[in-house]
Protein backbone atom coordinates (compact mmCIF):
# COMPACT_ATOMS: atom_id res chain seq x y z
CA UNK A 1 0.00 0.00 0.00
CA UNK A 2 1.03 3.60 -1.00
CA UNK A 3 1.83 5.91 2.04
CA UNK A 4 0.93 9.54 2.13
CA UNK A 5 4.82 10.68 3.32
CA UNK A 6 3.65 14.11 2.80
CA UNK A 7 3.28 16.10 6.17
CA UNK A 8 -0.71 16.34 6.61
CA UNK A 9 0.05 19.73 8.63
CA UNK A 10 1.98 23.04 7.62
CA UNK A 11 4.32 22.68 10.53
CA UNK A 12 8.25 22.60 10.38
CA UNK A 13 8.76 20.31 13.50
CA UNK A 14 6.09 17.65 12.19
CA UNK A 15 7.47 18.43 8.64
CA UNK A 16 10.99 17.11 10.02
CA UNK A 17 9.52 14.23 11.69
CA UNK A 18 8.17 13.09 8.68
CA UNK A 19 11.28 13.21 6.43
CA UNK A 20 13.08 11.40 9.89
CA UNK A 21 10.35 8.40 9.07
CA UNK A 22 10.92 8.88 5.51
CA UNK A 23 14.66 8.33 5.20
CA UNK A 24 14.47 5.77 8.30
CA UNK A 25 11.52 3.71 5.81
CA UNK A 26 13.94 3.67 3.21
CA UNK A 27 16.84 2.50 5.27
CA UNK A 28 14.97 -0.47 6.55
CA UNK A 29 14.41 -0.62 2.65
CA UNK A 30 17.87 -0.73 1.51
CA UNK A 31 17.45 2.33 0.14
CA UNK A 32 20.10 5.07 0.30
CA UNK A 33 19.08 7.95 2.19
CA UNK A 34 20.15 11.12 1.99
CA UNK A 35 21.89 12.71 5.14
CA UNK A 36 19.60 13.98 7.73
CA UNK A 37 20.31 16.24 10.62
CA UNK A 38 17.31 16.79 12.92
CA UNK A 39 16.89 20.68 14.76
CA UNK A 40 13.50 20.20 16.06
CA UNK A 41 12.74 16.59 17.03
CA UNK A 42 15.24 14.01 18.97
CA UNK A 43 14.90 11.34 16.28
CA UNK A 44 17.97 10.81 14.22
CA UNK A 45 17.24 7.74 11.44
CA UNK A 46 20.53 7.50 10.67
CA UNK A 47 21.54 5.82 13.95
CA UNK A 48 18.54 3.81 14.96
CA UNK A 49 18.93 0.38 14.51
CA UNK A 50 17.24 -1.13 11.27
CA UNK A 51 14.41 -3.28 12.15
CA UNK A 52 10.99 -4.80 10.57
CA UNK A 53 9.21 -4.38 13.76
CA UNK A 54 10.01 -0.44 13.80
CA UNK A 55 9.17 -0.43 9.92
CA UNK A 56 5.99 -1.36 9.96
CA UNK A 57 4.89 -0.06 13.22
CA UNK A 58 5.61 3.49 11.61
CA UNK A 59 3.60 2.49 8.47
CA UNK A 60 0.87 0.98 10.10
CA UNK A 61 0.50 4.73 12.33
CA UNK A 62 1.15 6.66 8.90
CA UNK A 63 -1.67 4.79 7.51
CA UNK A 64 -4.05 5.91 10.55
CA UNK A 65 -3.23 9.30 9.98
CA UNK A 66 -3.97 9.57 6.20
CA UNK A 67 -6.71 7.22 6.68
CA UNK A 68 -8.66 9.25 10.20
CA UNK A 69 -7.62 12.55 8.88
CA UNK A 70 -5.32 13.22 12.21
CA UNK A 71 -4.26 17.02 11.73
CA UNK A 72 -3.92 17.77 15.23
CA UNK A 73 -0.26 18.52 15.70
CA UNK A 74 0.59 17.17 19.47
CA UNK A 75 -1.04 13.97 18.21
CA UNK A 76 0.59 13.73 15.21
CA UNK A 77 4.40 13.87 17.12
CA UNK A 78 2.68 11.37 19.91
CA UNK A 79 1.41 9.08 17.18
CA UNK A 80 4.87 8.96 15.13
CA UNK A 81 7.67 9.81 18.47
CA UNK A 82 6.51 6.67 20.67
CA UNK A 83 6.75 4.38 17.69
CA UNK A 84 10.55 5.12 18.26
CA UNK A 85 10.36 3.54 22.16
CA UNK A 86 8.67 0.06 21.17
CA UNK A 87 10.19 -3.52 21.95
CA UNK A 88 9.24 -6.83 20.48
CA UNK A 89 6.82 -9.17 22.08
CA UNK A 90 5.94 -10.89 19.22
CA UNK A 91 7.60 -11.55 15.86
CA UNK A 92 6.29 -9.84 12.36
CA UNK A 93 5.97 -13.78 11.22
CA UNK A 94 3.68 -14.49 14.29
CA UNK A 95 1.32 -11.08 13.87
CA UNK A 96 1.23 -12.02 10.08
CA UNK A 97 -0.15 -15.38 10.59
CA UNK A 98 -2.10 -14.64 13.81
CA UNK A 99 -4.14 -11.48 11.63
CA UNK A 100 -4.56 -14.00 9.02
CA UNK A 101 -6.34 -16.72 11.34
CA UNK A 102 -8.39 -14.02 12.68
CA UNK A 103 -9.72 -12.16 9.59
CA UNK A 104 -10.30 -15.97 8.02
CA UNK A 105 -10.81 -17.95 10.52
CA UNK A 106 -12.65 -21.03 8.43
CA UNK A 107 -9.42 -20.78 5.96
CA UNK A 108 -7.11 -23.57 5.96
CA UNK A 109 -3.24 -23.03 7.05
CA UNK A 110 -2.12 -24.54 3.39
CA UNK A 111 -4.07 -21.59 2.38
CA UNK A 112 -2.80 -18.76 4.61
CA UNK A 113 0.71 -20.54 3.48
CA UNK A 114 -0.08 -19.48 0.07
CA UNK A 115 -1.96 -15.95 0.37
CA UNK A 116 1.43 -14.66 2.80
CA UNK A 117 3.81 -16.54 0.69
CA UNK A 118 5.21 -18.96 3.50
CA UNK A 119 5.56 -22.75 3.16
CA UNK A 120 2.22 -24.52 5.06
CA UNK A 121 4.70 -26.01 7.76
CA UNK A 122 5.62 -22.38 8.68
CA UNK A 123 2.35 -21.49 8.85
CA UNK A 124 1.28 -24.41 10.89
CA UNK A 125 4.48 -24.12 13.21
CA UNK A 126 3.77 -20.31 13.95
CA UNK A 127 0.45 -21.37 14.94
CA UNK A 128 1.20 -23.99 17.27
CA UNK A 129 3.74 -21.45 18.52
CA UNK A 130 0.49 -18.92 19.19
CA UNK A 131 -1.49 -21.22 20.84
CA UNK A 132 1.23 -21.82 23.54
CA UNK A 133 2.24 -18.22 23.53
CA UNK A 134 -1.35 -16.16 23.49
CA UNK A 135 -3.09 -19.27 23.94
CA UNK A 136 -4.84 -18.96 20.88
CA UNK A 137 -7.92 -20.67 20.12
CA UNK A 138 -10.63 -21.79 17.72
CA UNK A 139 -13.87 -21.29 18.89
CA UNK A 140 -18.00 -22.17 17.65
CA UNK A 141 -20.26 -19.18 17.97
CA UNK A 142 -21.88 -20.05 21.84
CA UNK A 143 -25.60 -20.46 19.47
CA UNK A 144 -27.87 -22.37 22.40
CA UNK A 145 -31.10 -21.64 20.24
CA UNK A 146 -29.85 -24.68 18.18
CA UNK A 147 -30.89 -27.14 21.38
CA UNK A 148 -34.11 -25.49 22.07
CA UNK A 149 -32.43 -22.41 24.44
CA UNK A 150 -32.85 -18.58 24.60
CA UNK A 151 -29.95 -15.94 25.43
CA UNK A 152 -31.06 -13.43 28.51
CA UNK A 153 -28.94 -10.84 30.21
CA UNK A 154 -30.39 -8.66 32.85
CA UNK A 155 -28.10 -5.26 34.05
CA UNK A 156 -28.99 -4.29 37.40
CA UNK A 157 -28.47 -1.83 40.26
CA UNK A 158 -28.93 -2.98 44.07
CA UNK A 159 -27.73 -1.68 47.54
CA UNK A 160 -24.72 -2.36 48.32
CA UNK A 161 -25.73 -4.35 51.47
CA UNK A 162 -27.75 -6.93 49.99
CA UNK A 163 -24.82 -7.73 47.22
CA UNK A 164 -23.12 -10.70 48.87
CA UNK A 165 -27.34 -12.48 48.43
CA UNK A 166 -26.91 -11.70 44.89
CA UNK A 167 -24.80 -15.08 43.85
CA UNK A 168 -27.23 -17.28 45.79
CA UNK A 169 -30.35 -15.37 44.52
CA UNK A 170 -29.02 -15.80 40.79
CA UNK A 171 -27.63 -19.37 40.67
CA UNK A 172 -29.15 -21.75 38.53
CA UNK A 173 -27.90 -24.48 36.42
CA UNK A 174 -28.67 -22.34 33.81
CA UNK A 175 -27.17 -18.99 34.61
CA UNK A 176 -24.12 -18.48 32.37
CA UNK A 177 -22.65 -15.34 34.48
CA UNK A 178 -22.64 -13.39 37.67
CA UNK A 179 -20.73 -9.97 37.93
CA UNK A 180 -20.91 -7.12 39.49
CA UNK A 181 -18.81 -4.00 40.13
CA UNK A 182 -16.19 -3.07 41.83
CA UNK A 183 -16.33 0.31 41.52
CA UNK A 184 -19.23 1.72 42.86
CA UNK A 185 -20.69 4.51 44.84
CA UNK A 186 -20.63 3.47 48.74
CA UNK A 187 -24.47 2.47 48.42
CA UNK A 188 -25.12 1.18 45.13
CA UNK A 189 -23.34 -1.01 43.31
CA UNK A 190 -23.94 -1.93 39.30
CA UNK A 191 -23.71 -5.94 37.97
CA UNK A 192 -24.90 -8.08 35.21
CA UNK A 193 -25.85 -11.52 34.59
CA UNK A 194 -26.75 -14.02 31.83
CA UNK A 195 -29.08 -17.54 31.46
CA UNK A 196 -30.01 -19.54 29.07
CA UNK A 197 -33.22 -20.57 29.35
CA UNK A 198 -35.48 -23.18 28.18
CA UNK A 199 -37.59 -22.27 24.67
CA UNK A 200 -40.92 -23.43 26.09
CA UNK A 201 -43.71 -21.66 27.52
CA UNK A 202 -44.35 -22.83 31.10
CA UNK A 203 -40.32 -22.65 31.80
CA UNK A 204 -40.04 -19.11 29.99
CA UNK A 205 -42.92 -17.84 32.52
CA UNK A 206 -41.29 -19.04 35.68
CA UNK A 207 -38.10 -17.36 34.28
CA UNK A 208 -39.37 -14.13 34.43
CA UNK A 209 -41.44 -14.08 37.62
CA UNK A 210 -38.10 -15.16 39.10
CA UNK A 211 -36.63 -12.22 37.30
CA UNK A 212 -39.40 -10.07 38.81
CA UNK A 213 -39.31 -11.19 42.16
CA UNK A 214 -35.31 -10.20 42.18
CA UNK A 215 -36.43 -6.54 40.80
CA UNK A 216 -38.27 -5.84 44.26
CA UNK A 217 -34.49 -5.51 45.67
CA UNK A 218 -33.04 -3.39 43.05
CA UNK A 219 -32.99 0.39 42.03
CA UNK A 220 -32.87 -0.80 38.31
CA UNK A 221 -33.11 -3.76 36.53
CA UNK A 222 -33.61 -4.76 32.81
CA UNK A 223 -33.90 -7.69 30.99
CA UNK A 224 -32.86 -8.13 27.64
CA UNK A 225 -33.08 -11.61 24.96
CA UNK A 226 -29.73 -11.60 22.86
CA UNK A 227 -30.45 -13.02 19.59
CA UNK A 228 -27.07 -11.63 18.00
CA UNK A 229 -23.48 -10.82 18.68
CA UNK A 230 -20.80 -8.84 16.49
CA UNK A 231 -18.05 -9.79 17.60
CA UNK A 232 -13.96 -9.05 16.18
CA UNK A 233 -10.21 -8.58 17.03
CA UNK A 234 -8.79 -5.44 14.90
CA UNK A 235 -4.76 -6.36 14.96
CA UNK A 236 -4.61 -3.29 12.58
CA UNK A 237 -4.34 -1.85 15.54
CA UNK A 238 -1.25 -3.59 17.28
CA UNK A 239 1.94 -3.92 15.32
CA UNK A 240 3.95 -6.58 17.57
CA UNK A 241 4.29 -4.68 20.69
CA UNK A 242 1.79 -2.56 21.51
CA UNK A 243 -1.71 -1.64 20.73
CA UNK A 244 -1.62 2.06 19.05
CA UNK A 245 -5.65 1.95 19.93
CA UNK A 246 -5.50 4.64 22.63
CA UNK A 247 -3.18 7.02 20.32
CA UNK A 248 -5.55 6.82 17.17
CA UNK A 249 -8.74 6.77 19.44
CA UNK A 250 -8.02 10.20 21.54
CA UNK A 251 -6.28 11.65 18.63
CA UNK A 252 -9.84 12.56 17.43
CA UNK A 253 -12.62 11.59 19.48
CA UNK A 254 -14.37 8.27 18.10
CA UNK A 255 -17.17 9.33 17.63
CA UNK A 256 -16.47 12.66 16.98
CA UNK A 257 -14.60 10.63 14.09
CA UNK A 258 -17.63 8.40 13.77
CA UNK A 259 -20.06 11.58 12.50
CA UNK A 260 -17.71 13.35 10.27
CA UNK A 261 -16.05 9.96 8.82
CA UNK A 262 -19.21 7.52 8.61
CA UNK A 263 -18.06 6.46 5.23
CA UNK A 264 -15.02 5.04 6.72
CA UNK A 265 -16.31 2.10 9.06
CA UNK A 266 -17.52 -0.42 8.03
CA UNK A 267 -20.47 -1.87 8.67
CA UNK A 268 -20.38 -4.57 11.01
CA UNK A 269 -20.92 -7.94 10.55
CA UNK A 270 -23.48 -9.47 12.91
CA UNK A 271 -24.43 -12.80 14.05
CA UNK A 272 -27.50 -14.07 14.46
CA UNK A 273 -28.63 -17.15 16.61
CA UNK A 274 -30.34 -19.70 13.87
CA UNK A 275 -33.04 -19.88 16.33
CA UNK A 276 -34.15 -23.61 14.62
CA UNK A 277 -33.75 -26.19 17.23
CA UNK A 278 -31.88 -29.73 15.73
CA UNK A 279 -33.02 -33.36 16.96
CA UNK A 280 -30.13 -34.12 19.68
CA UNK A 281 -29.34 -35.87 22.80
CA UNK A 282 -27.40 -35.35 25.52
CA UNK A 283 -23.91 -36.37 24.05
CA UNK A 284 -24.65 -34.09 21.02
CA UNK A 285 -25.39 -31.35 23.71
CA UNK A 286 -21.88 -31.79 25.60
CA UNK A 287 -20.04 -32.24 22.37
CA UNK A 288 -21.08 -28.59 21.59
CA UNK A 289 -20.04 -27.57 24.95
CA UNK A 290 -16.26 -28.37 24.40
CA UNK A 291 -16.54 -27.19 21.10
CA UNK A 292 -17.72 -23.46 21.92
CA UNK A 293 -14.37 -23.61 23.87
CA UNK A 294 -11.77 -25.32 21.45
CA UNK A 295 -13.60 -26.18 17.82
CA UNK A 296 -10.25 -28.13 17.25
CA UNK A 297 -9.71 -30.91 19.78
CA UNK A 298 -8.88 -33.50 18.36
CA UNK A 299 -11.42 -36.92 18.14
CA UNK A 300 -9.00 -38.54 20.40
CA UNK A 301 -9.26 -35.44 23.05
CA UNK A 302 -12.97 -35.49 22.62
CA UNK A 303 -13.13 -39.40 23.30
CA UNK A 304 -10.85 -38.35 26.57
CA UNK A 305 -13.50 -35.33 27.40
CA UNK A 306 -16.47 -37.88 26.64
CA UNK A 307 -14.68 -40.21 28.73
CA UNK A 308 -14.37 -37.52 31.86
CA UNK A 309 -18.27 -37.10 31.72
CA UNK A 310 -18.42 -40.89 32.30
CA UNK A 311 -19.19 -40.98 28.22
CA UNK A 312 -17.60 -44.65 26.46
CA UNK A 313 -18.17 -43.26 22.43
CA UNK A 314 -15.82 -45.17 19.59
CA UNK A 315 -14.07 -42.48 17.56
CA UNK A 316 -15.69 -43.19 14.34
CA UNK A 317 -19.76 -41.99 16.72
CA UNK A 318 -17.80 -38.77 17.67
CA UNK A 319 -16.50 -37.83 14.27
CA UNK A 320 -20.58 -38.11 13.00
CA UNK A 321 -21.70 -36.45 15.46
CA UNK A 322 -18.84 -33.34 15.22
CA UNK A 323 -19.87 -33.54 11.41
CA UNK A 324 -23.77 -33.10 11.96
CA UNK A 325 -22.75 -29.62 14.44
CA UNK A 326 -20.43 -28.45 12.04
CA UNK A 327 -22.77 -28.82 9.04
CA UNK A 328 -25.45 -26.35 10.97
CA UNK A 329 -22.32 -23.61 9.76
CA UNK A 330 -22.19 -22.50 13.50
CA UNK A 331 -20.04 -19.19 12.93
CA UNK A 332 -16.38 -19.66 13.64
CA UNK A 333 -14.47 -17.39 16.38
CA UNK A 334 -11.14 -16.29 17.30
CA UNK A 335 -9.93 -16.10 20.54
CA UNK A 336 -6.93 -15.25 22.24
CA UNK A 337 -5.01 -13.83 25.59
CA UNK A 338 -2.06 -11.94 26.66
CA UNK A 339 -0.54 -9.30 24.22
CA UNK A 340 -1.76 -6.85 26.72
CA UNK A 341 -5.11 -6.86 26.36
CA UNK A 342 -5.87 -6.51 30.47
CA UNK A 343 -8.64 -4.41 30.51
CA UNK A 344 -12.43 -4.58 30.03
CA UNK A 345 -14.70 -1.94 29.93
CA UNK A 346 -18.63 -3.22 29.95
CA UNK A 347 -21.12 -0.68 28.79
CA UNK A 348 -24.96 -0.63 28.26
CA UNK A 349 -26.52 2.14 26.50
CA UNK A 350 -30.44 2.35 25.44
CA UNK A 351 -30.76 4.01 22.34
CA UNK A 352 -32.68 4.09 19.23
CA UNK A 353 -32.20 1.54 16.10
CA UNK A 354 -30.09 4.50 13.94
CA UNK A 355 -28.39 5.14 17.32
CA UNK A 356 -27.87 1.64 18.19
CA UNK A 357 -26.47 0.91 14.40
CA UNK A 358 -23.86 4.48 14.93
CA UNK A 359 -22.80 2.27 18.37
CA UNK A 360 -22.00 -0.93 16.19
CA UNK A 361 -19.94 0.58 13.71
CA UNK A 362 -18.07 2.82 16.52
CA UNK A 363 -17.26 0.56 19.30
CA UNK A 364 -16.06 -1.97 16.51
CA UNK A 365 -13.30 -0.25 16.63
CA UNK A 366 -11.73 -1.00 19.41
CA UNK A 367 -8.98 -3.99 19.62
CA UNK A 368 -11.59 -6.59 20.84
CA UNK A 369 -15.00 -6.45 21.47
CA UNK A 370 -18.21 -8.25 22.32
CA UNK A 371 -21.41 -6.18 20.89
CA UNK A 372 -24.74 -7.78 22.13
CA UNK A 373 -27.61 -5.46 19.79
CA UNK A 374 -31.01 -6.27 21.74
CA UNK A 375 -34.75 -4.80 21.31
CA UNK A 376 -33.61 -1.84 24.15
CA UNK A 377 -30.34 -0.75 22.71
CA UNK A 378 -26.62 -2.18 23.21
CA UNK A 379 -24.84 -4.26 25.54
CA UNK A 380 -20.92 -4.11 24.84
CA UNK A 381 -18.02 -5.45 26.35
CA UNK A 382 -14.31 -3.48 25.27
CA UNK A 383 -11.05 -5.29 25.94
CA UNK A 384 -8.74 -2.62 25.81
CA UNK A 385 -4.86 -2.31 26.46
CA UNK A 386 -3.52 -2.35 30.25
CA UNK A 387 -4.50 1.15 31.93
CA UNK A 388 -6.53 2.25 29.73
CA UNK A 389 -10.30 1.44 30.67
CA UNK A 390 -10.43 4.32 32.91
CA UNK A 391 -9.74 6.72 30.61
CA UNK A 392 -12.46 5.51 28.56
CA UNK A 393 -14.48 5.79 30.78
CA UNK A 394 -14.91 9.62 29.99
CA UNK A 395 -15.36 8.91 26.56
CA UNK A 396 -18.73 7.20 27.48
CA UNK A 397 -19.48 9.81 30.36
CA UNK A 398 -19.55 12.15 27.32
CA UNK A 399 -21.93 10.66 25.43
CA UNK A 400 -24.13 10.20 28.28
CA UNK A 401 -26.86 13.24 27.43
CA UNK A 402 -27.45 11.67 23.67
CA UNK A 403 -28.56 8.84 24.85
CA UNK A 404 -31.78 7.18 26.75
CA UNK A 405 -29.41 5.69 29.06
CA UNK A 406 -25.55 4.77 29.74
CA UNK A 407 -24.17 2.38 32.28
CA UNK A 408 -20.35 2.23 32.53
CA UNK A 409 -18.64 -0.53 34.89
CA UNK A 410 -15.01 0.14 34.24
CA UNK A 411 -13.98 -2.84 36.61
CA UNK A 412 -15.75 -6.33 38.23
CA UNK A 413 -15.90 -9.31 40.16
CA UNK A 414 -17.03 -12.17 38.55
CA UNK A 415 -18.97 -14.03 41.36
CA UNK A 416 -20.37 -17.02 39.83
CA UNK A 417 -22.75 -18.85 36.94
CA UNK A 418 -20.14 -21.04 34.72
CA UNK A 419 -22.24 -23.09 32.88
CA UNK A 420 -21.76 -26.84 33.36
CA UNK A 421 -22.94 -28.69 30.86
CA UNK A 422 -22.82 -32.36 32.68
CA UNK A 423 -25.06 -30.24 35.49
CA UNK A 424 -27.74 -28.99 32.51
CA UNK A 425 -28.24 -31.99 30.37
CA UNK A 426 -29.80 -33.93 33.22
CA UNK A 427 -33.08 -31.81 32.37
CA UNK A 428 -32.78 -33.02 28.98
CA UNK A 429 -35.32 -35.18 27.84
CA UNK A 430 -34.04 -36.94 24.54
CA UNK A 431 -37.59 -38.91 23.97
CA UNK A 432 -39.74 -36.61 23.82
CA UNK A 433 -37.28 -33.85 22.90
CA UNK A 434 -38.30 -30.97 25.23
CA UNK A 435 -36.43 -29.94 28.87
CA UNK A 436 -37.72 -30.82 32.11
CA UNK A 437 -37.08 -28.13 34.76
CA UNK A 438 -38.26 -29.16 38.34
CA UNK A 439 -40.55 -26.63 40.05
CA UNK A 440 -36.88 -25.23 42.92
CA UNK A 441 -35.77 -23.85 39.51
CA UNK A 442 -36.67 -20.50 39.20
CA UNK A 443 -38.76 -20.48 41.99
Amino acid sequence: MSLMLEPPIDDDEVKELYKAVEIYLQRVEGKKAKPFQPKLININPNVIPLSKQLYYSLRNRLELIEKYKIRDKEKILRLLTTAFSLTEKISIKELTVLKEIVNNPETPYYKIAKKIGMAPSTVINLARRLERKVNLRYTLLPDYTLFKLRHYSIIFSIDNNIAPSVTKFLTSPFTLTINIDTFAQRDRRWGWASFIVPNQPEILSRFHRWISRFQKNAYYLRIMEITKIAYGINLDLYDGTRWIFEDYAWSYGLFELMREHWELFKPQRVYEYKNTPIKFDDIDFIIFSFLIKNEKFSLKKMQENLADFGIKRSISDISKRIKKIKLLNIPIMISFSGLDLTDMLTVHIECNNESKEILLRSLSQFPMYWLYPHSYGLFAFLLMPRGTAFSYVYLFEGIRSEFEDVVIIPRYTNLGGRLNARDLIKFWNTEKQKWIVPNNIFR
